[in-house]
C-alpha cells in the first residue's frame, strides 16, 4: 500500500515521495524543515478466502482471541499515547480521566545532524512524562547498516544518548530502528539480518556508555512477517542487546471488509510474528511486550476498521492479560484520507468504550482455565488450547469453557467424507459449518493464518451449549455425535 503525499504545514525541504506503506508528519510546532516521523503501517497478506457461512458464525460468536491470563498481567502497563499537537495531552486526560503516563516522540531521520539535534528531547523536558522515542538507526541517505557494523556510527548515537541526559530523560525508552522487517525502512534487516544484528549492538553499547543513562531498548519490529517474506527473529540481537519487545498495530487489512471485526482480530493475533507470537516471544525471553505504536484506522481506501468497538476491547484484554511494559496509542491523522485521532469525532462509539477502559487502567479477568473430562477412543468432539493441534485433548461433553479453544471432530479421514456442525441447532437445520477435509475444525481454518479459527467460551452466553456433528462416510451411510457442554 501506498499512502498519498501529506500536504506540509509549512515549507519543507524533505522531499514529498513516501516510501511503501509510509508517511511523514509534523512531530511539533518549531518552524523548522526535519521535525517529521516515519509512522509505518502493519503489513497486509493475501486476499480473504473464508467463506461467508464462516464469518457469519464468527461474527454470531462474537469469537475472541486472547492469551492465557496472567493473575497480575498488565495491572503496572504505562498508559501512553503519540500526540500531534502536544496539548492532546490534556485532550487524552480529559477523556479517560488518566494523565498521561508515557508519551512517544519521533526522531528526524533526513540526515545525521536532524537525528542528534537536540530539540525534540528538549520540547518534553521537566513535562512529568516517561518519554519513548523511535530512533533512526539510519538518516534516509548516504549510510548502511554494513557500515554501521564497523561502529563507524557510535558517535552518533552517543550524542542521541546524551541528548537524552540532557533532557532530563535517562530512563527513556528507546525503540531503536524500529519495525526492521518492512522494506519501508531504510534500515531494514531483510536482506542483511547479520548486518542489523552487529549494528544494534553497537549502536546500544554506544549509548549505554554514556554517563547516568537507564535506557529501556526496545526491540519492536512492525506486527506480522512482512509478506510472508521474513522471519522477523532472524533479526533478533540477542538477550543481553534487549530490554523490552514490542509492535506496532493498525486497524486495518486488505483482507477483511470493516465489519469483519472478529476475523480481522483473529488474523492480528494469529497471524506468523503476530500478537501471539509477541507474547510467546517475550515469555521465552523474559522481556515485557509493548504495543509501541497502535491505533483504530478510517481510510478513504474503504481497509479501515472505522469506529471499531471491538479492536479497543480487545487490545485492552491483550495488555490487561499480558506482561506489558506500555502501549501508546497513535493519536494523529497524517490526512482526511487516512485517520486514527481518537480524540476527535472520527470514532465516537470507539472512543467512548476507550475512555471507559482506559480509565478504568488495566486489571486482569480473574478466569479459571477451561475443564473438561478426560478422552477416549470413543471421544470424537475434542477440544484444545492450542491451535496446531498439540497438547492435552479434552472431552467437549461436560466440559466448562470459560476461554480460548479449539475444537475438533476427530475422526479420521479413512472413514469420514465430511463432517458437519451444528451449534445449538437441530440437526435436521443448514450446518452452522461443514469441513470436508480433515483435520476437521469446528470453526475452519482461517485462510490467512492457516490456523484453526478459536471458539471463546467467555464469548457465548452463559449456561448449557449443544454442539452436534454429523459425519457422512465414504458409502453414504452417517452418524451422528452431540456434545453438551457449559460456558461461563
Amino acid at each position: 500500500m501506498r499512502f498519498p503525499p501529506l500536504t506540509p504545514a509549512r515549507p519543507t525541504t524533505t522531499g514529498s515521495a513516501l516510501r511503501e506503506r509510509s508517511h511523514d508528519t509534523p512531530l511539533d510546532d518549531r518552524p523548522l524543515d526535519h521535525d517529521a516521523l516515519r509512522h509505518d503501517h502493519p503489513p497486509h497478506r493475501r486476499a480473504l478466502r473464508l467463506g461467508t457461512v464462516l464469518a457469519a458464525l464468527a461474527t454470531a460468536l462474537g469469537v475472541l482471541v486472547a492469551p492465557a491470563t496472567t493473575a497480575s498481567a498488565g495491572t503496572s502497563a504505562l498508559h501512553g499515547a503519540f500526540v500531534r499537537p502536544a496539548e492532546d495531552t490534556s485532550a487524552f486526560a480529559s477523556l479517560t480521566g488518566r494523565k498521561l503516563q508515557l508519551v512517544t516522540g519521533f526522531l528526524p531521520e533526513t540526515s545525521w545532524a536532524q537525528i542528534t539535534d537536540p530539540y525534540p528531547m528538549n520540547r518534553w523536558k521537566g513535562k512529568g512524562y516517561r518519554m519513548h522515542w523511535s530512533v533512526p538507526m539510519l538518516p534516509e541517505s548516504g549510510a548502511s547498516l554494513q557500515t554501521g557494523a564497523t561502529g563507524a556510527y557510535d558517535a552518533h548515537f552517543k550524542k542521541v544518548a546524551q541528548n537524552l541526559v540532557n533532557a532530563g530523560q535517562a530512563n527513556a525508552i528507546v525503540r531503536l530502528g524500529w519495525e526492521m522487517n518492512c522494506d519501508c525502512q531504510t534500515w531494514s534487516a531483510k536482506k542483511d539480518p547479520a548486518s542489523f544484528i552487529a549494528f544494534w549492538r553497537k549502536a546500544v553499547a554506544a549509548m549505554r556508555s554514556v554517563g547516568g543513562q537507564d535506557f529501556t531498548f526496545l526491540w519492536a519490529p512492525g506486527s506480522g512477517n512482512s509478506l510472508g517474506t521474513f522471519s522477523t527473529d532472524r533479526a533478533y540481537p540477542g538477550d543481553a542487546w534487549v530490554d523490552a519487545v514490542g509492535a506496532s498495530l493498525y486497524d486495518h487489512s486488505e483482507n477483511f471488509r470493516p465489519e469483519q471485526r472478529v476475523e480481522r482480530w483473529g488474523h492480528f493475533y494469529d497471524q506468523d510474528y503476530g500478537l501471539r507470537w509477541l507474547a510467546e516471544f517475550g515469555k521465552q525471553h523474559g522481556k515485557p511486550i509493548a504495543l509501541a505504536e497502535w491505533g483504530l484506522s478510517s481510510l478513504s481506501s474503504g481497509w479501515g476498521g472505522g469506529d471499531d468497538t471491538y479492536f479497543i476491547e480487545k487490545v485492552h484484554e491483550y495488555v490487561s492479560l499480558n506482561n506489558v511494559l506500555f502501549e501508546s496509542y497513535f493519536n494523529f491523522d497524517p490526512s482526511s484520507s487516512e485517520k486514527h485521532r481518537i480524540t476527535g469525532s472520527t470514532f465516537p462509539n470507539a472512543k467512548a468504550t476507550y475512555a471507559k477502559l482506559w480509565g478504568g487502567g488495566f486489571t486482569a479477568r480473574a478466569a479459571a482455565p477451561s475443564t473438561g473430562p478426560a478422552v477416549t477412543s470413543d471421544t470424537w468432539l475434542r477440544w484444545r488450547t492450542s491451535s496446531d493441534g498439540s497438547g492435552t485433548a479434552y472431552g467437549l461433553n461436560g466440559a466448562t469453557l470459560r476461554g480460548i479453544v479449539y475444537v475438533r471432530a476427530e475422526v479420521p479421514a479413512s472413514l469420514a467424507r465430511s463432517v458437519a456442525f451444528y451449534l445449538d441447532r437441530s440437526t435436521s437445520s443448514t450446518p452452522t459449518h461443514a469441513e470436508s477435509d480433515a483435520p476437521f475444525d469446528a470453526l475452519g481454518v482461517s485462510a490467512i493464518s492457516g490456523r484453526p479459527n478459536p471458539l471463546d467460551g467467555s464469548a457465548l452466553s452463559p449456561g448449557r451449549h449443544t454442539l452436534s456433528v454429523v459425519v457422512t462416510k465414504w458409502d453414504g451411510s452417517k452418524a451422528t455425535r452431540t456434545a453438551t457442554f457449559y460456558a461461563e
